[in-house]
């Protein structure tokens, strides 16, 4: 998460003095609702991550099994599901984020914030790395890997079909 979060702020954050009793034990249980939710939505990104994967699978299986198909079909359908995982994963990212800012700002109603202390200390630990990368940047890497060999394929393939260059060997 970064400080330019335009959901930054968006709960009035009440100091927990003032909190009746009431207020309190509710922020406290709204607060647990956020946390189970955010966990709840990575599991769902986990579970389409492994979807996609296997979809993926399938689809390169394909290209060995079956001799007669044209390997530029199961490569199109590679290219369109890399760029749907991909697209996914952007749109996981964007939900966690959104949770988080909220759950941050319920937390900074309670006595103890645990996430924006487990934030401060990873800071530390991260040091002086100018780059630090998100665990959706990463995953994104393979979708877009094979995006881009897929397209790079059918590229060629097409070019080949224009200029009707042979695609096999002697």
């Amino acid at each position: 998460m970064t400080d330019e979060n335009p959901l930054a702020g968006t709960i009035m954050a009440k100091p927990m003095a003032q909190d009746t009793k009431h207020e309190s034990a509710s922020t406290v249980q709204i607060y647990d609702t956020f946390v189970q939710t955010i966990t709840a939505t990575e599991q769902r990104r986990q579970q389409t991550s492994t979807a996609y994967m296997s979809l993926l699978a399938g689809v390169a299986a394909a290209l060995g099994f079956f001799a007669q198909i044209d390997p530029a079909y199961p490569v199109a359908v590679l290219f369109f599901l890399s760029i749907l995982w991909s697209e996914k994963i952007i749109y996981y990212r964007d939900i966690a984020m959104a949770k988080w800012q909220v759950c941050l700002d319920l937390e900074s109603r309670l006595p103890v914030a645990p996430f924006t202390l487990e934030r401060e200390a990873l800071k530390k630990f991260r040091g002086n790395r100018r780059v630090f990368r998100g665990l959706s940047n990463i995953e994104r890497y393979f979708p877009m890997c094979v995006a881009v060999t897929s397209a790079l394929y059918l590229i060629y393939r097409l070019v080949g079909l224009l200029f009707s260059i042979p695609l096999t060997g002697p």
